[in-house]
């Protein structure tokens, strides 16, 4: 046991021992750790207020990656930034520390001395003279000297009231009105250093004015077309004869005795001169204007005229001298017309006025005459030189009758060939004759069968009217086969569509409430809440409704709605309906207060003979009922129905109407007239003016026309006709 105890003893013992040989320190090794090395350029710097300067730091001794810090002692006095620039702000003095990041105890020192900027030299600014008087308009240079720099500075110059005084930039004083003014002199980019010079203006010394022995005395206005007398003097003349004249003779003139005569408004002188110095005088006188009292015209009656009589109006506005604009208007332009300038042409038969306003006023003047051509002329007028020849579409009712038809026009829009009507009365016993006897007669409606069969002329509608007619009846058949006359004028026929809705107008229920003016009609439309609207000027009429549903202005039918000028001077509206049938707007009185035309179209027959025959019945019917043109309608005018369908297709309304007009005149101005026709080629040109057929080249051939009457009038007219090749 004891052996076992030394054994472990020595053993502890050799161990301890091993543990303080190790834990010895090693006698070459240094504790210390190692620093870096900071350097500075600068220690101490001298800088004046505002101005820079860079810190240039360098670390060196180490592998570290290292960057110096800046700091100042006093900011107020002077900055550091993070890379070392040193900004000084004020006079004193600031240290600025250097040092290394992480290592506290590495800095180095820089002295900043800030100093105060010294004062700057200002330049001497000299300047003559102090003071200045000068009169108006009068000048004066200042002379600024500027010395005591080097630096290339200019003189500036301003002035305390340049409307006494200005001066220029380089000095020079104007004088312009009594006052004072301070003219101020600085030097350029230095605001502190200047000079006054004070500037004192006194009136300009009156110039000696020669004595003129010349006066003129009187009024200085007068009126166009009114004269003043002057006075005038002449000192050294004893007889007081001067010359006179005017400065402007297209204002006012001035003869050798001063009587001064007003030619238009505006100014002028009146200048006279001494017939012995050369001394002259003005008197500036105003040529007034007299304010318009009225117009007339010129000549006041004029004699019955012919077609190939032109003429102007003159129209004088009244006093003499006042001034303003005609404005002319024809009443009637189918008759004659009349230019901006009073020009007239004549057009075609008739009596119109012509008026002339004074623009802007409501001067007026009037003059009335008459045109009535001679019987050449009208003939003249319903000539064609090139008749119409065109292909239209001519429809009927019948499955396939629609057909096309070669139309060929007349060589005149007057048929010469009678009018002839056969009598064939419905009778009294059957229904669709009312007997109902008309209010009055206010239309002339034309219509068309709409039947294309060959066998559909006038006799067969006739024939069929006067059995009943199923219901319907009209006054008239037209057809190349005959015009036969069903109803008397005066009764009421079933042909319009419109029921019993009569024409008659009063001033209850038609009055628009708008004054009419202007010979033409008035545009008619429907407003948003469904009244009638005359030239866009809302009426007190309300427009037709689809059930209550309020229409607009598309739904009135192609032609409109009747106007007239009621008695009071307003606009009147005819009476209007809507057709749900045709669902458009029409008016009222076709049934009632018409007398109704069919038209045959039957396949075969000359559709255009047909249009001519019906324009002399229309013709003889606008006489026999005193209507004029306007009152001659299309069956759509009521309904709204597309009738009569050929016709309007054609585009042959307007050219029908100028045949009913033709056909008109020569029963009127001409009905004591005889009108001869033969044609020179009757292959081509039948005896009544029809063209029977084109030839087979383009062929300029002739009629000729003779007229005559019981008293004497007897003139022939040959007529050329250019007709195209089939």
């Amino acid at each position: 046991m004891k052996t076992n105890k030394r054994f472990f003893l020595v053993l502890f013992l050799l161990v301890l021992g091993t543990l303080f040989i190790a834990c010895k320190p090693d006698d070459d090794v240094n504790d210390d750790p190692v620093l870096p090395t900071l350097s500075v350029t600068e220690t101490s710097v001298t800088l004046k207020i505002a101005e820079t300067q860079q810190i240039t730091a360098t670390i060196s001794g180490t592998t570290e990656t290292l960057t110096p810090t800046f700091t100042s002692s006093d900011d107020a006095i002077a900055t550091v930034s993070t890379s070392g620039l040193i900004t000084a702000l004020k006079e004193g003095q600031a240290t600025i520390t250097v040092g290394v990041s992480n290592y506290a105890s590495v800095t180095k020192t820089v002295t900043v001395t800030v100093e105060k900027v010294p004062e700057p030299v200002l330049p001497t600014l000299a300047v003559t003279p102090a003071s200045v008087t000068l009169k108006v308009e009068e000048t004066q240079q200042i002379t600024a000297t500027i010395s005591g720099t080097t630096e290339a500075l200019t003189p500036t110059f301003t002035s305390s009231n340049e409307a006494v005084a200005t001066v220029s930039q380089t000095g020079l004083i104007t004088a312009l009105v009594e006052g004072q003014a301070t003219i101020t002199v600085g030097v350029s980019n230095y605001a502190s250093v200047t000079k006054t010079v004070t500037v004192t203006v006194e009136k300009a010394d009156e110039p000696d004015v020669p004595v003129n022995p010349l006066t003129l005395t009187g009024p200085d206005t007068v009126a166009v077309g009114q004269t003043i007398t002057l006075i005038a003097t002449d000192s050294g003349n004893p007889d007081n004869v001067v010359f006179w004249e005017s400065s402007d003779t297209s204002i006012l003139k001035v003869s050798q005795e001063g009587v001064v005569s007003g030619v238009k408004g505006g100014v002028a002188k009146v200048i006279i001169t001494s017939f012995y110095t050369p001394d002259t005088l003005e008197l500036e006188i105003t040529v007034t204007i007299p304010d318009a009292t009225g117009i007339e015209i010129a000549p006041v009656t004029i004699p019955t005229i012919s077609l190939s009589t032109s003429f102007k109006l003159n129209a004088k506005i009244l006093p003499f001298g006042a001034e303003g604009e005609i404005e002319w208007e024809s009443s009637n332009d189918a008759v004659a017309t009349v230019d901006a300038d009073g020009k007239v042409k004549p057009v075609g038969p008739g009596k119109v006025t012509m008026k002339a306003t004074l623009k802007n006023t409501t001067f007026t003047a009037e003059v009335t005459f008459t045109v009535t051509p001679t019987p050449v002329e009208l003939f003249d007028m319903f000539h064609e030189e090139n008749p119409i020849i065109k292909n239209i579409t001519v429809f009927g009712w019948e499955t396939n009758g629609t057909y096309n038809y070669d139309m060929y026009s007349s060589v005149s829009k007057y048929l010469a060939e009678p009018l002839v009507i056969t009598e064939a009365m419905i009778s009294p016993s059957l229904d669709n004759r009312p007997g109902i006897i008309k209010q009055s007669t206010e239309y002339i409606t034309v219509h068309d069968t709409a039947s294309a069969a060959a066998s559909a002329g006038a006799v067969a509608h006739s024939s069929y009217v006067t059995n009943g007619g199923g219901g319907t009846s009209w006054h008239y058949t037209v057809g190349t086969d005959g015009i036969f006359h069903h109803i008397p004028n005066n009764e009421v026929a079933y042909h319009a569509g419109d029921g019993s809705r009569l024409y008659a107008m009063s001033q209850t229920n038609n009055d628009s409430g708008i004054v009419a003016s202007g010979k033409n009609k008035p545009l008619l439309t429907i407003t948003t809440d469904g009244y009638y609207a005359l030239n866009g000027q809302k009426t007190r009429i309300l427009a037709p409704t689809n059930n209550g549903a309020i229409l607009t202005t598309a739904h009135i039918n192609d032609y409109g709605i009747h106007t007239i000028v009621g008695p009071n001077g307003n606009w009147w509206i005819g009476n209007s309906w809507y057709s749900s049938t045709y669902k458009l707007i029409g008016n009222a009185g076709g049934n009632r207060n018409s007398v109704g035309i069919e038209s045959c179209v039957n396949k075969g027959s000359d559709v255009f003979l047909t249009w001519q025959l019906l324009a002399k019945l229309v013709a003889f019917l606008l006489e026999e009922q005193n209507l004029g043109l306007d009152r001659v309608v299309q069956h759509h005018y009521y309904s709204g129905k597309d009738c009569p369908m050929t016709m309007r297709h054609a585009g042959m309304w307007d050219y029908f109407l100028e045949m009913v007009y033709a056909e008109y005149l020569v029963r009127t101005v001409l009905k004591d007239y005889t009108i001869t026709f033969q044609s020179s080629n009757p292959e081509l040109i039948s005896a009544n003016g029809r063209i029977i057929k084109l030839p087979s080249v383009a062929t300029r051939t002739s009629y000729t026309l003779r007229i005559t009457n019981n008293k004497g009038y007897d003139v022939t007219r040959v007529y050329y006709v250019n007709l195209p090749a089939k």
